[in-house]
């Protein structure tokens, strides 16, 4: 096992006993969030002792403790974030496509990334093609290979009031009475954003609201 092999479990560490900490500081169970996640206690203790989980896996266990896993990629020009809001399995897609279209934009083929982290080309393949629900250590690696570093920390998830943004779609409330990121998951839900023009023009965010929403939403300017 190389030293980045070793700094790479020794985050994962981190980032499960932070997740476990949180689930006991709440006074919540192994059953408790077995129940929120429909799967049995025993699932949630074997997460919990796992020393490499599946990307959404983690994500789905932070949901249920009111958390998020954020997950950026670092050192790799053009990558962005995952957008405030996405769901557990489009935020795992949004890392896998940055991660393939940064492999194009350095003019690394898929031999060349294989080689860097000693695998078969097949596999660099199918990470980039496959919807599957990858390791996190594989995300480590293939960022790495990249010349690039993957950064992961549980957040608390902002609030979201479902009502609210009903009566935002409905005409009973303004959209600027709105919270931030209650904004940004009603423009996910009911249009979606590319940049901040469409933020600006299509919904009305402007002043300093509009950088809040933005960097929420993982737009460029």
């Amino acid at each position: 096992m190389t030293p980045d092999h070793i700094v790479d479990a020794e985050h994962r560490l981190r980032l499960l006993r932070q997740l476990r900490n949180i689930r006991c500081a709440n006074g919540m169970t192994l059953r408790d969030v077995g129940d929120d996640l429909h799967v049995t206690f025993g699932a949630v203790s074997a997460f919990e002792r796992h020393h490499n989980p599946r990307v959404g896996t983690a994500q789905r266990y932070a949901r249920a403790l009111g958390h998020r896993v954020d997950i950026r990629i670092l050192r790799i020009p053009g990558t962005t974030p995952a957008p405030f809001g996405l769901g557990d399995a489009e935020a795992v897609e949004h890392c896998r496509s940055e991660l393939a279209a940064a492999r194009q934009r350095l003019g690394l083929s898929l031999r060349d990334v294989a080689r860097r982290m000693q695998v078969s080309r097949h596999a660099v393949r199918l990470f980039e093609i496959e919807s599957r629900d990858p390791y996190l250590s594989t995300l480590q690696e293939r960022t790495r290979a990249l010349g690039g570093r993957l950064m992961y920390r549980v957040v608390a998830a902002p609030a979201v009031d479902g009502v609210k943004l009903e009566q935002v779609n409905d005409g009973r409330l303004r959209f600027g009475s709105l919270t931030a990121a209650e904004q940004v998951e009603m423009v996910r839900r009911y249009g979606g954003v590319d940049n901040r023009r469409t933020l600006v023009y299509r919904w009305g965010v402007s002043g300093s609201r509009l950088a809040e929403v933005a960097a929420l939403a993982g737009v460029a300017a």
